[in-house]
This record gives structure tokens, C-alpha cells and sequence, in this order.
């Protein structure tokens, strides 16, 4: 019994190669735009241009929900950058992208006063993050929510 490579075959070939090479292609041609827009602080520029559809070809999406909370602390915009994290806190993530994102959503809390909010992470920083950091965040939620001597 010979193989034999039809049309077809190569067609379909060329596409699988070009859905797996195609967004790494993209995503090098378009994150030197993306770190000008960070460098530069132009956040309302960066927000649109994560919208593009090229953006969404080029990224997974919980990675431009991350870039987009990133733009909107920047701005100092609590209202999107809550939105971003309540997205992000229940999207599917990678270890790394985890222990990254609650640490950070657990400061923007504390930053904004949101004790229970920050509380409620503390059992999973403990789990996932290293000792000595998971340490700084239980000392930064006592210290912020301590009653104060008079």
C-alpha cells in the first residue's frame, strides 16, 4: 500500500503549519507596538489597539485581559481594572499566571481598601505563592487591617 500525497494533503498541511507558526509570527511583529504603547503611558491608545483582531489572533486571551488591567492601573480606572480582575480571577490560568494575578489583584485590594476582598486570597497565596512572599501578604493585610492604638 504507497502513500500519495494529494492537493488536499498539502493544503491542509500548509494550514495546520500556518495556525500553529502564524500567531508567533504575529505576536513578534505587533508586541513591539504594545511595549511602546506601555513604555510611553499612552493607556487609552494601548486599550484600543488591544481590541484590534490581529491582537486576538496574536494572544491568548486571558493575556490581553491581563495587558488590559495593566493599562487601566496605570490610569488609576478601579471600575475596569475590578472588571479585568473578576475576569481574570475566574478564567483558566497557568500556575505561573496565577500566583502572578492574585498577588497582584490582593495589593490593588489592600490598595483600596477592600479587606475581605484581600482576605479572601490569603488561603490560596498561601498555597501557591513562596513562603516568603505569602509572608509579606499576611503581614501587609494585618498591618493594614490592625485596630489602631489611640
Amino acid at each position: 500500500m504507497s502513500a500519495s500525497i494529494t492537493p488536499m494533503t498539502i493544503v491542509l498541511l500548509i494550514l495546520a503549519v500556518l495556525m500553529i507558526v502564524g500567531p508567533q509570527i504575529i505576536q513578534r511583529m505587533i508586541s513591539p507596538q504594545i511595549q511602546s504603547l506601555y513604555s510611553q503611558h499612552k493607556n487609552k491608545e494601548l486599550l484600543d489597539y488591544l481590541d484590534k483582531p490581529v491582537v486576538r489572533i496574536a494572544y491568548p486571551k486571558w493575556n490581553v485581559i491581563f495587558m488590559k488591567l495593566n493599562a487601566y492601573l496605570a490610569d488609576g480606572d478601579d471600575a475596569n481594572a475590578t472588571r479585568m480582575l473578576d475576569e481574570l480571577l475566574v478564567a483558566h490560568s497557568s500556575n505561573e499566571q496565577r500566583k502572578e494575578l492574585v498577588v497582584k489583584a490582593f495589593d490593588f485590594y489592600i490598595g483600596r481598601g477592600r479587606y475581605d476582598d484581600a482576605r479572601a486570597l490569603l488561603p490560596e497565596i498561601n498555597q501557591i505563592v513562596d513562603e516568603p512572599r505569602a509572608r509579606r501578604c499576611q503581614e501587609t493585610y494585618e498591618a493594614h487591617t490592625a485596630p489602631k492604638a489611640k
